[in-house]
């Protein structure tokens, strides 16, 4: 071709792709026909490796950011089984080298990760067999060629592992390429509607292979037609749960498949069946919530009909193990009547990095956009949901501002939220502490967040946890007397479980520079008495116990400096969870995030839990 013809060609194709209406069947086999021209079909036939290429295992690293650590080893033990099992989660190396790869420019909803594996059987609406692709996590607007050389690429992979020679992988992978050529000329004599409506049903595909087929293999398939058939709801039920008191749980299976109440006990550390069966229910409700609000009209109707009765972390596939993906279990008015949910996380598409996303969709409306374009009968309750990180914290958090102190129940054995210091308005306007509730807050990206849903802040937090704040009070900073009214210090900590709460140590110290000489005395919550005249009442059995931490049990430490600090007043809650001064009593004006054990060990628990790595703000 001539250099001037290629040119024009160029400019008639990039006018094609871009042009919006729609043109005569004439017209677009005549622009088919340059492109094929400009990139003939013997230009795909090769693959080299380029320079500078991407190094494949930083890639596969780079993935491993953000899932939950404990469970990349499986991940990388699948990849490792076989050749084919690398292929599957490597669907970015690929994608890395296929964006260096020629291409005519058209771009279609390509699948992302169309491996063999990721076909399969599923009933349609109507209870019809169905095959089609069944992954959509890597959909995005893409070249057509890369989906077509991932499916063959899979298939010769796929062989070698089957023991097949050369010869026959050759002609399978050859099989598919002439597949999708005829199946293409076909649509294309085809109307839109009629285009739209296509499918493969399975049992058509039966019939029309079974005469090709030896009597073991046709076994075989109908063997595999019936276990498709039998997949639903009733059969996942059995699969993956008990009964247990009465009520339906999810079986226990680590690491594979783990119920958030056992999540939750891990986190708290209490021995008990169920520890916070609260915890359980707020996050299901919170899934489920926003998952409603983005389904059409009938399908919310139909879902509200369902409540959620249980939820666990499941491991899946291979490429995903380490993201998010939980089952849901929920429960209809009749007797029997169960339905299970799998909610997955998705991130951007391998595809992005080279073609570029939507700036406008979540990497869940993503999915669910592609997976409705492509698939000829999509499940009637697919949807997207904004789900939590692994520590329960939203995804995009924002600044609420410092906080400040503890807040106990009246018995003072148990931390059920903060006080938060707000951000002053334009630098001018104080605005009033705020009450959190405890188990709204964890760790985002290294820094302390706020699970911004109803039911977070003073009354209505307050209310959801079934407490009065006017009874709620404030330990630290407060006088320390014993029983026999002898003043011991103040408390200038307290260390807890960052879950439940539960108090496992008050420290008291005499003062600031005593603190610093000789340590704190660590008091057991065993021996609190409760509150009184200002001040926080232990057992006559305090005067009795040592110092604990120190210069003086620290020898080799020098040089410690701590500057005075100023007592305020000891702090009581209001109804509306602001703060008010209770003139009996004496308090430690020192912030929370200074603290040895409230915060600290608060926030390690936290980073620990949810596998950052990254330094936490004060």
């Amino acid at each position: 071709m001539e250099a001037n013809q290629e040119q024009r060609v160029r400019k008639d194709i990039r006018k094609a792709l871009s042009y919006k209406k729609q043109v005569s069947a004439k017209e677009s086999k005549r622009r088919g026909k340059a492109l094929r021209e400009l990139v003939p079909h013997a230009c795909h036939e090769a693959w080299q490796v380029q320079e500078r290429r991407n190094d494949a295992i930083d890639l596969l690293s780079k993935q491993d950011e953000g899932r939950a650590q404990e469970l990349v080893p499986i991940r990388k033990e699948r990849m490792a089984a076989s050749p084919f099992a690398f292929f599957r989660g490597a669907a970015v190396i690929m994608a890395n080298d296929l964006a260096r790869t020629p291409s005519t420019g058209i771009r279609v909803q390509a699948c992302g990760d169309a491996h063999v594996a990721n076909f399969g059987l599923f009933h349609s609406p109507e209870r019809k067999l169905i095959f089609d692709i069944t992954d959509f996590d890597e959909t995005e607007i893409a070249p057509w060629e890369w989906d077509v050389k991932r499916l063959g690429a899979s298939l010769e992979i796929c062989g070698r592992e089957r023991g097949f020679d050369s010869k026959v992988r050759r002609a399978i992978v050859k099989t598919a390429a002439e597949a999708y050529r005829e199946a293409m000329r076909e649509f294309a004599r085809m109307g839109t509607l009629d285009v739209w409506y296509a499918h493969m049903d399975a049992d058509e595909l039966y019939e029309r292979m079974a005469h090709k087929a030896s009597k073991s293999e046709r076994k075989e398939a109908e063997e595999l037609l019936d276990k498709a058939r039998s997949k639903n709801s009733a059969r996942a039920i059995k699969k993956l749960t008990e009964v247990v008191d009465g009520e339906l749980r999810i079986v226990n299976e680590p690491p594979l498949i783990v119920p958030l109440r056992e999540i939750v006990r891990q986190y708290s550390g209490m021995d008990v069946p169920d520890p916070d069966m609260h915890e359980r229910e707020r996050i299901t409700a919170r899934l489920l919530s926003h998952y409603r609000k983005n389904l059409p009209d009938d399908r919310r109707r139909l879902i509200e009909q369902y409540r959620g009765v249980d939820i666990a972390r499941k491991v899946v596939g291979v490429g995903s193990v380490g993201l998010q993906a939980w089952i849901v279990v929920m429960e209809g008015a009749a007797e029997k009547d169960h339905l299970v949910l799998q909610i997955k996380e998705a991130r951007d598409s391998v595809l992005a990095p080279f073609v570029g996303k939507n700036a406008g969709d979540t990497p869940g409306q993503r999915v669910v956009k592609g997976q409705k374009a492509m698939q000829i009968a999509s499940d009637v309750l697919l949807g997207w949901t904004e789900l939590p990180g692994k520590d329960g914290t939203p995804r995009s958090p924002k600044k609420l501002g410092k906080i400040h102190f503890p807040v106990f129940t009246p018995g003072g054995t148990r931390v059920v939220g903060f006080m938060v210091r707000q951000s002053d308005i334009a630098g001018m306007i104080e605005r009033p502490d705020r009450f959190v509730a405890l188990d709204a807050i964890g760790v985002y990206e290294g820094a302390v967040a706020v699970d911004d849903v109803k039911g977070t802040y003073d009354a209505a937090a307050a209310k959801r946890l079934d407490i009065n704040l006017d009874d709620c009070i404030i330990w630290v900073g407060m006088d320390v007397r014993t029983e026999s009214g002898d003043v011991v210090g103040y408390c200038s900590d307290v260390e807890f479980k960052p879950r439940s709460g539960i108090v496992q140590m008050f420290y008291v110290t005499a003062g600031a520079a005593s603190s610093v000489l000789v340590g704190d005395t660590q008091v057991p919550p065993t021996m609190l008495r409760g509150y009184e005249n200002g001040a926080m009442i232990v057992s006559d059995e305090v005067k009795a116990l040592g110092y604990s931490g120190g210069v003086a049990a620290r020898a080799a430490e020098a040089g410690v400096v701590v500057g005075d600090k100023v007592k305020k007043g000891a702090k009581v809650l209001d109804d509306k969870g602001s703060v008010a001064v209770d003139k009996g009593s004496r308090a430690l004006g020192k912030q929370l995030g200074k603290t040895r054990g409230m915060f600290k060990a608060f926030k390690d628990e936290y980073q620990k839990a949810s596998g950052s790595s990254s330094k936490a703000s004060k």
